[in-house]
This record gives C-alpha cells, structure tokens and sequence, in this order.
C-alpha cells in the first residue's frame, strides 16, 4: 500500500527486475476520510483475482509481502489464486510446535525453519525464522528448497519503488490532481514511464548491449527534441 498524500490510497503489485523492481499491477481508491468506509478486504480480494487474471498461466508465481498481510484471509486468498507466497508475521501468534504451545515472541533471536499449527487460525503453516544484525524476521512460506529470507529482502524494492515516484522521481504528491479518474490515469502513465526508465537504465549498465555502445547517439537525438520549440 502507498498513499498520494490522504487523497487516494494505491494498492501495488511490483516485479523484480534487475536490482530494482518495476509497477506491474495497481488498483485504487478514494483515501477514506472516516472510520468504516474502507472495505480493505474487499480492495484485497479484487487486487489478486485481477492480477491472477492478467498474468500467464505459463509460470508461476510468489506473493511477497510486508506484516499489514499477514493475516490467514490473505494467506488462503493467495492459496485460492494459486499464488506461493513469502509473507512476514508479527511475532504474537501462539503456535503449537512439537505438542508444545509457544509464542513466535520466544523465537527471537533464531534462526530455524519449522512446521507449526497456528492456534488462533487452526492452520498448520510453513515457517522460516531469521536473525541478522539483531533483527528477527518471522516469515511464512508456501515455497520448499527455497531460501526464503533471501526471497523476502527482495519485497523492499517496492519501497524504492515507491520513493522514485514521490521525492526521488516523479514527485506526484506535488500534483493538484483531486479527481479519481484523471488522477489515475496520471499514475498509470507515471507507472509506464517508470517501467520504460528502468528498463532502459538496465541495458545502459549491461555492456554488451548495442544500447550501451551507442547511448551518445541516442541522447544526441532525444536532446534534439528538447529544441523543437526554440525559435532563433
């Protein structure tokens, strides 16, 4: 979830590309003004069927997400579009592990990776604990033979992601754009031009590509353009 200052909540799916990720799927709403007119599961459940719905049933696919998904609606949402996934839980769940009770809080500090009942949700889930620099990651996972806390660090790219159209980038908060309709067509060509920039920058870098070793022609001709209006 992202927000365009409190007028217009976004739910985004991104994807991996490179050592960034690029918009693949948004859905939006009016930013809710008061308690009870924001249907968040509703907005939920809309976002993965349509992204179920444009992606190819060739290959398969992982849902990354934060803590804010960690919820066992959202786990058997993923489960019912046949999406794995790799998601981050709050460490107050009770488990019963081994025919023993625990609470994920008394695995701060591990590293392990287990099968677990969660007790609240009478789920039996998949867990993957990891520590790093005094950080515990508590993590849930459809996924087997995977290194899963590896998959996780990749869902921090939607928050550059998000930080290259606001401050870093497009700035859009700085839009005076109020209506939906034409706000959201403003964002979904922000999001096309995202895709085109990143994918652009990355056959820059790659050595071997022809776009690299003639990059000097190419901005000679768009700069070109940048001189249409000037009149001597």
């Amino acid at each position: 979830y992202t927000s365009e200052t409190d007028h217009f909540l976004i739910l985004m799916a991104s994807l991996e590309f490179g050592e960034k990720t690029i918009p693949l799927f948004f859905t939006m709403r009016n930013f809710p003004k008061k308690k009870g007119i924001f249907d968040k599961i509703k907005m939920e459940e809309a976002f993965i069927k349509g992204l179920r719905h444009i992606l190819s049933k060739k290959y398969t696919y992982t849902i990354v997400a934060d803590r804010g998904f960690g919820t066992l609606r959202f786990i058997e949402l993923c489960e019912k579009n046949n999406f794995d996934y790799v998601i981050r839980l709050c460490d107050n769940l009770r488990v019963k592990k081994d025919g023993k009770t625990l609470n994920l809080q008394d695995f701060h500090g591990k590293t392990e990776a287990f099968y677990a009942q969660v007790i609240k949700w009478k789920k039996n889930l998949k867990f993957e604990i990891k520590t790093s620099e005094n950080s515990t990651w508590f993590l849930t996972t459809s996924l087997e033979n995977t290194d899963v806390s590896a998959v996780y660090k990749k869902r921090f790219g939607i928050e550059k992601l998000f930080q290259d159209q606001k401050t870093s980038g497009f700035n859009i908060e700085r839009t005076k754009i109020r209506k939906y309709d034409r706000f959201k067509r403003l964002y979904f060509t922000v999001c096309f031009a995202q895709v085109i920039v990143v994918v652009l920058g990355d056959y820059i870098v790659s050595k071997n590509h022809p776009i690299k070793k003639n990059f000097s022609a190419y901005t000679g001709v768009i700069s070109a353009f940048s001189r249409l209006d000037y009149v001597p």
